[in-house]
């Protein structure tokens, strides 16, 4: 179960979150493509709401802030 505060702070940055995936993805396969080196994308460009919550339940980041690999 995530806290309703981490919920909302997921939701709040998703949009964001799949603007740059998109677009870093896209500019990363169009380099690749121009200097002759393979690119595959990760499935999931963006961490999950689970995983984002497990990193702050843990303590391995004391704060949304923190956060460095959404």
């Amino acid at each position: 179960m995530v806290p309703d505060e981490i919920r909302r702070l997921y939701q709040g940055e998703i949009g964001l979150l799949e603007m740059v995936a998109v677009r870093v993805s896209e500019q990363l396969a169009e380099m690749c493509s121009k200097t002759g080196y393979g690119f595959a994308p990760r499935p999931n460009l963006i961490k999950s709401l689970e995983s984002t919550a497990a990193k702050l339940e843990s303590g391995r980041f004391a704060r949304w802030t923190e956060l460095d690999d959404l």
